[in-house]
């Protein structure tokens, strides 16, 4: 019996099926490793990554001048130059732009009308003016001299406005910002590099614009090298940037309503299905905005939603993967919003766009339950979401377009295929709506709103405004006097017992999910 083991064990170590999994799960397990390590995209071949690592053990003792810099780094740590120091991991106010998130679900089945464009990357970083830091980290070049590689000499940050067309003018005439070469260290200088560079306060920055930018670090031999560009969007900062509003469905917003009959779950439930969101960008919007001598050069759509929301244009998803969209939060003091570059649709051939929004109900109108979790105590409101959507042309004018207005003909609402959505109960999904509402969120289904609200599914509506009577500060004094931080006869604001009780919603900030990346040395 233990010769027959023994022949078995011996055939399937010889196998070359055998062989080949381990050969490719050695491989896999390489390109995870060098992910983590180099912060950037998985390499595109396991056979590129196989020979770079095959060129670097042969001539491992070989001086990396004398290299290939492909040999050594991936490809998306790329650098022009053949300096001892690369920089690598480019972060602003300590976000990464990801091209790939590893790990993300493969992209739903697409409607026939969808776009065929599609976001160039998985999470864009947005800031707001006043927080546009630069960071980067750097590491000696493999086989540099360790004189040459022992500091930073000098480094220098370009910043240009983002060009996604081909026939909009050279990129050269788009820089904003070049630093120039700031020495560090010479005859009378010897200095460490900053941790951060902050943006120069005298160059103003538009909100709504996509830069990228890119630095160039120097070694002690005074030789350089040039990291590759990326990019961020700079967003909304104050109230008064935004021209769109929280807007809702009629319905839901009237089980917010004093005056409504019913206990929690008598409201809740009609506010099932939960609601879907479109709006439309018409031609003549575009042409009003285009023309030929000012051609578009970048699109940043920046949105938000609660209880959680995912977004598409012309039916292609916009977030299909990461966390739940917007992180928690206290959302009467704060709610994050993302930013989306939305350029490669606006540059096809189509002249009609739809922008959807799929709504789940996350920390914001969850079941109501009782126990010993309080959810009652989390701010709570019916689905709602804003977003407006920048326009930026070759001569850096910026237009802001499709801002979410109440009873504007530009946004529309209904129920979804989604009957519920919660954290503590799960999703459930109405396959036959699903099914016949295929496309809504594409030009090809987009139809006129009806003038009567129903409830029924696929049934669009103009919006309203989202509404509530519920002031900040008294919502803070009803948590304390519950937490029993504040007695009774110490507020200073009256409860309120007519019109609309929903939550009231907090100021508005950039994104900082996926998590944030710390750049420090």
């Amino acid at each position: 019996m233990s010769s027959v083991i023994s022949n078995s064990k011996a055939q399937f170590i010889s196998d070359d099926s055998f062989s080949n999994n381990l050969r490719q799960s050695a491989s896999e397990a390489v390109n995870i490793v060098k992910y983590v390590a180099y912060g950037g995209i998985f390499p595109a071949s396991h056979d590129e990554n196989e020979a770079a690592f095959e060129t670097i053990s042969d001539n491992h003792d070989v001086d990396s001048k004398d290299k290939d810099v492909t040999q050594n780094e991936t490809p998306s740590n790329y650098t022009d130059g053949s300096g001892s120091i690369l920089p690598f991991e480019l972060s602003v106010n300590h976000l990464k732009l990801i091209t790939h998130a590893p790990g993300k679900p493969p992209t739903p089945p697409l409607s026939p009308s969808a776009s065929k464009s599609a976001p160039s990357e998985d999470f864009l970083p947005v800031v707001r003016p006043n927080e546009v830091i630069f960071r980067w980290r750097h590491r000696p070049r493999v086989g540099s001299p360790a004189v040459d590689a022992a500091k930073v000499k000098a480094y220098r940050i370009v910043s240009r406005r983002y060009v996604r067309c081909e026939n909009c003018g050279s990129k050269r005439d788009a820089v904003l910002w070049d630093s120039g070469k700031v020495v560090l260290i010479d005859n009378e200088h010897d200095n460490d590099l900053p941790t951060s560079i902050h943006w120069p306060v005298e160059i103003a920055i538009g909100i709504g614009q996509i830069l990228e930018w890119r630095v160039t670090l120097w070694d002690m031999a005074d030789e350089p090298s040039t990291s590759s560009w990326t990019k961020f969007a700079v967003g909304p900062e104050k109230e008064d940037d935004w021209k769109g509003e929280w807007i809702a469905h009629s319905i839901d917003v009237a089980t917010f309503n004093f005056d409504q009959k019913g206990n929690a779950c008598d409201r809740w439930k009609k506010r099932r299905p939960l609601p879907l969101f479109r709006g439309v960008l018409p031609p003549q919007s575009l042409q009003s905005i285009l023309h030929n001598e000012d051609p578009l050069v970048s699109a940043l759509l920046v949105i938000s939603g609660l209880g959680s929301f995912r977004a598409s244009f012309d039916g292609v998803p916009l977030s299909p993967s990461g966390p739940i969209d917007p992180p928690f939060t206290d959302y009467s003091q704060r709610v994050s919003y993302r930013g989306f570059d939305v350029t490669p649709f606006l540059l096809g051939t189509s002249n009609h766009h739809v922008i959807g929004v799929t709504m789940g109900s996350g920390w914001w109108d969850h079941r109501p339950i009782t126990g010993m979790a309080k959810p009652e105590l989390l701010a709570n409101g019916p689905s709602t979401i804003i977003a407006q959507l920048y326009l930026t042309t070759a001569s850096g004018k910026v237009h802001i377009t499709m801002p979410t207005k109440g009873s504007d003909a530009t946004w529309q609402v209904s129920r979804g295929h989604i009957i519920e959505s919660d954290l503590f109960t799960g999703e459930m999904v109405d396959l036959s709506t699903l099914t016949a509402m295929e496309g809504w969120d594409t030009s090809s289904k987009w139809s006129i709103a009806e003038k009567k609200v129903s409830p029924r599914q696929n049934h669009w509506s103009l919006p309203v405004s989202y509404m509530t009577n519920i002031t900040q500060r008294e919502r803070r004094e009803k948590l304390s006097v519950r937490a029993k931080a504040l007695d009774q006869t110490e507020t200073t604001t009256q409860t309120t017992n007519s019109g609309y009780f929903a939550s009231p919603i907090g100021h508005l900030v950039p994104s900082e999910m996926p998590p944030i990346l710390p750049m420090e040395s």
